[in-house]
């Protein structure tokens, strides 16, 4: 449904690691947000997403 990321800082060398958590887990809907840290454990940017749950016919 919606994807939102703000960028703090460039990485231009190294790794990024991403580390997500469930911000609300509903029926129909999830919030996870996300940190992006470089080698040196900085925060470098963050992503909120909203999905929506879908589920299959007949389950």
């Amino acid at each position: 449904m919606e994807s939102k990321t703000n960028f703090l800082r460039a990485v231009t060398a190294g790794h990024v690691r991403a580390t997500a958590r469930p911000l609300h887990v509903g029926g129909t809907l999830v919030v996870v947000q996300t940190e992006l840290r470089d080698d040196r454990d900085r925060l470098v940017g963050q992503t909120t997403q909203t999905q929506i749950v879908l589920r299959r016919s007949g389950s």
